[in-house]
């Protein structure tokens, strides 16, 4: 198969996560696509070794699937909910399965793939909106749900493309984030502005580096764990930048009041935003072997979360008893609380796996530096405050798969460079 119909067919794959199958649960177009495209790749022995190499991907995927099977036979948990956490699992594993098999180690047919999906957030949030963006597109909680982050997804593309690389330059390149981090800060998008401003000073960084050849050879394991350190403390200067925006007005009463509201509350800005957090970490310490089941319900941990809020004068928005799930909002602890230590453990894999693959990237040369780390940056923050579902099948699978990429060309990179 030729690349340009490779990069066709990886189009047309992100394309479909615009396509919703209602059964039972929601069914994506690209997990159908993946279901009937994976064993049609694999009948090819040249695309299955592909997969050589990722056993540890794949069995700690065995794995979780595993927990999730005996936590569910343990908890009887209902067939319509371990249905649903199966299939999740199953449909995740097939996704990366497929877009490893098309890509075959070509980055311009996961960046095809990439595309597909902004296309198809694209029309998504225009034409099929969801419960979250209304019809005006500009409001700040459609643009967070909505064009936020679908425009900073395009952004890191287009500062990634060979053409802005070698017009622009470095400028060019963190550019498009630097705006687009800007644009959010102003609609009160505050994950959205922190990853665009993280993956643009990445950026800058990296650039830092390629100018003096002699460091980045010299890049090591001890200075990267330092740059994190910096990282973090870079983290509470964009904090105070958003703090800063939101009490001076500038963002609009509603950031102003949310703001007030949050910060007067025993929490920080991190905790005030993703509250589910009180209750999760508890739900995986009660049960941590095996978990709480597929699809979790307890009713009881809703009512702890409630406590917990009141205790600290936290208003909850809506009403916290309409649904019994166990709040998690998180890939990590979701998974950790519904299928066990096996569900933590994969994701805790693919945390080292995003920081590695950072670390990589550091050292790299001629590298599309923007995506990578957006996407990279946006992996660590998804396994920690994202919650796992639907279209993050396919764009978790995406992130994972542009992951194994990069270590494997660096480490492609370091057995050219021993052998010479």
């Amino acid at each position: 198969m030729r690349l340009s119909a490779e990069m066709a067919m990886a189009f047309f794959f992100g394309l479909t996560t615009a396509i919703q199958i209602k059964l039972g649960g929601v069914l994506l177009g690209s997990d159908a696509v993946a279901l009937i495209l994976t064993p049609l790749l694999l009948i090819s022995k040249t695309r299955r070794n592909a997969l050589k190499g990722e056993s540890l991907l794949l069995g700690g995927l065995l794995f979780w699937l595993a927990g999730a099977i005996l936590t569910d036979l343990y908890r009887d948990t209902a067939l319509i909910d371990f249905a649903r956490g199966w299939s999740k699992i199953i449909f995740f594993t097939l996704n990366i399965v497929c877009l490893a098999l098309l890509m075959r180690d070509k980055l311009q047919v996961l960046q095809a793939a990439i595309l597909g999906s902004i296309v198809a957030g694209l029309i998504s949030t225009v034409f099929f909106p969801n419960e979250f963006v209304s019809a005006d597109l500009l409001d700040p909680i459609s643009w967070k749900f909505g064009l936020g982050p679908i425009l900073t997804s395009l952004a890191a593309f287009i500062g990634a493309l060979a053409f802005t690389r070698r017009r622009l330059g470095s400028l060019g390149v963190a550019g498009p984030l630097m705006l687009m981090a800007a644009i959010n800060l102003a609609f009160n998008a505050r994950s959205q502005f922190g990853l665009a401003a993280a993956a643009a000073l990445f950026c800058i960084l990296k650039a830092m580096i390629d100018a003096l050849p002699g460091l980045r050879s010299r890049f090591s394991v001890p200075a990267f764990i330092i740059l994190l350190g910096l990282g973090i403390g870079v983290s509470q200067i964009l904090i105070e930048i958003y703090e800063m925006a939101a009490k001076s007005g500038v963002l609009g009463m509603e950031a102003l009041d949310k703001y007030q509201m949050q910060s007067g509350q025993g929490l920080n800005l991190l905790q005030a935003g993703r509250i589910e957090s009180l209750v999760s970490i508890q739900a995986v310490l009660d049960s941590p072997i095996l978990g709480h089941g597929s699809w979790a319900r307890d009713i009881n941990y809703v009512i702890l979360l409630v406590k917990k809020l009141d205790a600290l004068g936290f208003p909850m928005q809506g009403d916290p008893f309409l649904d019994d799930l166990i709040p998690t909002h998180s890939h990590l602890f979701g998974a950790w609380v519904e299928s066990g230590v096996a569900g933590g453990i994969f994701w805790i894999g693919a945390l080292l796996l995003a920081f590695k693959t950072l670390y990589r990237l550091l050292r790299m040369e001629n590298a599309p530096t923007a995506l990578i780390s957006f996407l990279t940056i946006s992996m660590v923050w998804d396994i920690f405050f994202s919650p796992f579902g639907q279209e993050q099948r396919f764009l978790m699978a995406l992130k994972i798969c542009l992951a194994l990429w990069v270590i494997r060309r660096a480490k492609t990179k370091e057995q050219i460079a021993e052998s010479s």
